[in-house]
């Protein structure tokens, strides 16, 4: 099946961040947003085949353009159209309307860029997928907002299984000495384990630091009492993926949202890396994910339509 593919921008502390949003030909069924890993954008599910997967099954996606969970500025005049989001933050209350600009922290883009999905459609099932870093970025947001109705996780870190004290110390050093914008392979290697950059690709020590402070603080106890008991869940990892301890990680991450009760909770470790979607066994992961997803939409839809929620398909 086919699909209409459309680019758009909204500001961001005077940038613009890009997004792209893949319509299918039916009327859909439900809304993906992909939160992407550090140095990847939503195009690349577009390459590896799972966004043609999942608009032959009727659901939406939508993703940031930029690089990343934070996003990067785009050129002028692209020709993208200008959307503001026109929901309340969850971590300061403000409206994003008009010409107001959202603050540039992961959970912040994140929020925006849900604005934009309810803008054009507000009532379809909304899942949310984060991958590698991205599934920590997801994992917070959902934890301080009431957030999406599913969340799909890829190669997701726990907290607790990486002590960062001593490395958070001299990322704020660091920051003091030499500023934010400063490289550092040691804190890389703690913020990324496993992950090798290009020199202008490479995360600067702000963006070291937040991917550790989420860290820390996943890793406190009540952070999981937090995270809604009625949200369903499908955590995925590879074997070879270093990120996620080879999946040990997600496995752990998955005790502790059994400990909180969480109604629906599914877990799949594939062979393969971090690139669980194209890697070994990638065909049969887009296709356990394009199923989960299109029976977590349906389920929302059907449990709202018991309650007397509206659910409209498409418009």
């Amino acid at each position: 099946m086919s699909y209409r593919k459309e680019k758009g921008i909204f500001p961001m502390e005077g940038r613009e961040i890009g997004y792209t949003f893949y319509f299918p030909e039916e009327p859909p069924r439900a809304v993906l947003q992909i939160c992407p890993d550090f140095g990847e954008s939503v195009e690349e599910y577009e390459e590896n085949g799972l966004i043609g997967l999942l608009c032959e099954r009727e659901i939406a996606v939508c993703g940031s353009e930029g690089e990343g969970p934070i996003g990067q500025e785009i050129p002028e005049n692209t020709g993208a159209k200008t959307e503001s989001p026109a929901t309340k933050s969850p971590t300061t209350g403000s409206a994003a309307t008009g010409s107001t600009e959202t603050k540039s922290t992961p959970t912040e883009k994140l929020h925006a860029l849900e604005g934009i999905i309810r803008k054009y459609y507000p009532r379809l099932p909304h899942i949310l997928c984060g991958v590698g870093k991205g599934a920590l970025v997801a994992l917070k947001y959902v934890a301080n907002a009431q957030g999406p109705d599913g969340v799909l996780l890829c190669g997701a870190e726990e907290g607790s299984m990486r002590p960062l004290g001593m490395a958070m110390k001299i990322a704020g050093i660091t920051a003091k000495i030499k500023g934010e914008r400063a490289k550092s392979a040691y804190l890389e290697k703690k913020a990324f384990p496993g992950r090798k950059f290009r020199e202008e690709g490479r995360p600067d020590v702000k963006t070291c630091r937040e991917m550790m402070k989420m860290l820390a603080e996943q890793a406190e106890p009540e952070f999981t009492e937090k995270i809604p008991q009625a949200l369903p869940f499908f955590l995925m990892a590879g074997k070879e993926d270093p990120t996620c301890g080879g999946g040990e990680e997600t496995k752990a991450l998955a005790e502790r949202l059994e400990e909180r009760e969480v109604t629906s909770l599914k877990l799949e470790i594939y062979e393969g890396g971090a690139g669980i979607f194209e890697e070994k066994e990638g065909k049969r992961a887009r296709e356990e994910a394009a199923e989960w997803i299109k029976e977590t939409a349906e389920a929302v839809a059907a449990c709202r339509s018991l309650t007397g929620l509206p659910y409209v398909k498409g418009w």
